[in-house]
């Protein structure tokens, strides 16, 4: 066998993809667009402005879908500084609830976007776009529980003990209009982030194209 043939041998990875070729199996670029779009979101629809101007006013609208919708983006509200004059565990919760939707959908969408089914691929981001959503509300209310028993004693004058840490997390109610936009945020994350990920897979089907001669002077074998 001449040096050429023997040198393509041992260019082909007997066990498969190189462990450094299996790292680009786990898409970065499709867990960033996902994540993007949550982030368009949150920051166009869900900041104080909006709040004020949008949401507060829809809540007393007659339209049944603007009441629907009010409370749903208000679940998503965020502000640069507290809005409510010592509830700073309420205003802290809308923050984090901000990082940890995308943060935990960054995370989960590397992992589900693995397979080259384009049907799988769109469902599994859209599953891991609710799950990081869940993720979200549950560390939100962890945070402004502090605040809970005071914000419902101001709002009811009843004087009526909050409800318990476990019920508060697990068992409170979400709004319906908050579900709603969660899907629809999550199949547009879907969306873009199979875009994405069938560009990597071109990218990736033209690396493997490549012939082993071809690879070794890439990689800058002097003996290719």
């Amino acid at each position: 066998m001449t040096d050429p043939d023997k040198q393509a041998d041992e260019a082909v990875q007997p066990y498969g993809p190189a462990p450094m070729r299996r790292v680009r199996y786990f898409h970065r670029e499709p867990a960033l667009g996902a994540v993007i779009v949550e982030l368009l979101f949150v920051v166009i629809f869900c900041n104080q402005w909006m709040v004020n101007h949008v949401v507060v006013p829809w809540e007393s609208s007659a339209s049944a879908l603007r009441q629907g919708i009010a409370p749903g983006l208000g679940a998503f509200a965020w502000s640069f500084a507290p809005v409510l004059h010592g509830y700073y565990w309420i205003w802290a919760g809308g923050i984090v609830h901000v990082l940890v939707w995308p943060l935990v959908t960054f995370l989960l969408v590397r992992v589900s976007v693995r397979t080259r089914d384009v049907g799988a691929r769109f469902i599994a981001t859209i599953g891991s776009v609710v799950i990081a959503a869940i993720a979200a509300l549950v560390a939100q209310r962890l945070v402004v529980y502090p605040d809970l028993s005071r914000l419902q004693d101001a709002a009811t004058k009843t004087h009526q003990a909050g409800p318990g840490l476990v019920p508060w997390l697990f068992f409170g109610t979400v709004p319906g209009g908050s579900v709603m936009l969660v899907l629809i945020v999550a199949a547009l994350a879907a969306i873009a982030s199979g875009r994405l990920a069938i560009a990597d897979d071109d990218e990736d089907e033209a690396g493997d194209g490549r012939t082993p001669s071809a690879t070794a002077v890439v990689d800058g074998d002097p003996a290719a």
